[in-house]
């Protein structure tokens, strides 16, 4: 027979056991819930919000080192997705790495305020209740993936920690099969739609070839000049009289180019000339009185000094006179504007009036926008494509570019390059062609490339 027990005991025997068997049925259908979870977000969910069936609490959050990173809240009761930027949550990061951290991180256990160091302690009765519970994440193998902490304003009893220390292994088995399913990047991308999978490549493959190393270059306008022509300047002050060669046409060496105006000249030279005569006379005539007359003698040194001064003078004019045609130095074509540009105008002298130039000996004269300016060195390739035959385009080599940029005739600042033709094949372009230079510089990304620009004016607006 069976000992008679009072109906008050009798009666709270059986309520405790319906309690067991109610936790009992609880556990399994968390447990169901565990299994059929997809991913690590739901069984985060299940976590901080199932578990209150089986113990009552105000707050919980899990906190997960899955990737072996330092750790993060994944997951926090009452909320859809935990924002790592709000205050509670970075602070329970900080709360959650001291307690996972220190020597029983490993085991199940109750804390409070005075378990955690000044700053963290001095914010607990602003975000969570009295009495919290740490319960570690621990895979079969022993690896450690985390943990859940739950508050309350009451202790834990010993009952509760039992059902919470079965129920986290239960957790902890979950978490540990999904990281290892989801580990990677491309079974998460498989698991994906089809409409997102597309999606994702396109955008790591534009991510890729933001990478991709590219050459830089630049355009500019160019023209072709003379490698080493000999400039011609005004001899002397004058005005330009006669030219007797035209704009581009084939000159020889001695042949005459132009004629400045010779009247001043002349009759500056016919006046000097008058000049010494007279002097002249003077002077003979203070020679035969000399001889008589010791004043004539003091005279005679004074004329014969105005008589070397004046006879220097006729000789410098006839100098001038002999320059007043310009001769070529050199075969060559003369390359200068329009001649009715040049008849009647004052020239000084030094001015430069026009140039001798070799036209088989050409080189291409760049001139580089400082926007656009890049970083070159000797050597660099060159290609200009010509206004009148873009579709042949022709090879180059840099020799020179300037340190400071000039302000062009055009009224913007700019480089000035120079850049030799290489391996030309036939005559060499015509001097004075124009078009467009493409300069190529050193290897950068994609995204350099495209972007330099942007990334410049944002510095300029910004002041970085």
């Amino acid at each position: 027979m069976l000992p008679s027990l009072p109906t008050e005991d009798l009666l709270a025997r059986i309520n405790g056991l319906e309690r067991q068997l109610q936790n009992f049925g609880t556990v399994l259908h968390i447990e169901k819930k565990v299994r059929v979870s997809s991913n690590l977000k739901e069984v985060g969910f299940l976590v901080v919000n199932e578990t209150h069936s089986l113990v009552p609490y105000q707050q919980a959050a899990l906190w997960l080192t899955l990737d072996g990173s330092h750790g993060r809240v994944e997951a926090v009761s009452g909320v859809v997705e935990a924002d790592p930027q709000a205050p509670y949550v970075a602070w329970l990061e900080r709360v959650l790495h001291t307690i996972a951290s220190s020597e029983s991180g490993s085991v199940l256990h109750p804390f409070t305020a005075d378990d955690l160091s000044e700053p963290e302690r001095s914010e607990w009765v602003e975000w969570f209740p009295a009495h919290g519970l740490w319960s570690p994440l621990v895979s079969p193998v022993g690896k450690r993936l985390g943990g859940f902490v739950l508050a309350r304003n009451s202790e834990w009893t010993e009952s509760e920690q039992q059902i919470l220390a079965h129920i986290s292994e239960s957790y902890a088995y979950a978490l540990n099969a999904l990281s290892q399913k989801e580990t990677g990047w491309i079974p998460r991308l498989l698991e994906r739609k089809p409409k997102q999978r597309l999606k994702l490549l396109l955008i790591l493959l534009v991510i890729a070839l933001m990478w991709l190393p590219v050459r830089q270059s630049a355009l500019a306008p160019a023209e072709v000049v003379a490698s080493d022509p000999t400039i011609i300047r005004a001899p002397l002050d004058g005005v330009v009289d006669q030219f007797h060669v035209q704009p581009n046409q084939p000159v020889r060496t001695g042949q005459p180019l132009l004629n400045l105006d010779d009247v001043t000249l002349k009759n500056r030279l016919e006046v000097a000339k008058k000049t010494l005569e007279v002097t002249e006379t003077k002077y003979r005539q203070a020679a035969q009185q000399a001889v008589f007359d010791k004043k004539s003698q003091t005279e005679l040194e004074l004329f014969k000094g105005q008589m070397e001064k004046q006879s220097a003078e006729v000789v410098y004019l006839r100098q001038l006179l002999n320059k007043i045609t310009v001769l070529a130095p050199q075969d060559g074509i003369a390359v200068f504007e329009d001649v009715n540009e040049w008849l009647g105008r004052p020239v000084v002298v030094g001015e430069r009036i026009l140039m001798i130039a070799d036209q088989r000996q050409t080189e291409l004269a760049i001139q580089l926008p400082a926007k656009d300016a890049i970083s070159l060195s000797p050597g660099a390739d060159v290609t200009l494509f010509l206004s009148i035959d873009p579709e042949h385009p022709i090879p180059a080599t840099l020799f020179f570019a300037s340190y400071n940029p000039t302000v062009t005739a055009e009224n913007f600042l700019a480089y000035r390059l120079k850049a030799k033709f290489k391996n030309f094949q036939g005559e060499p372009p015509r001097i004075g062609l124009q078009g467009t230079a493409k300069i190529y510089g050193s290897e950068v990304t994609l995204f350099y490339y495209l972007f330099r620009r942007p990334l410049a004016a944002l510095r300029q607006t910004l002041g970085l």
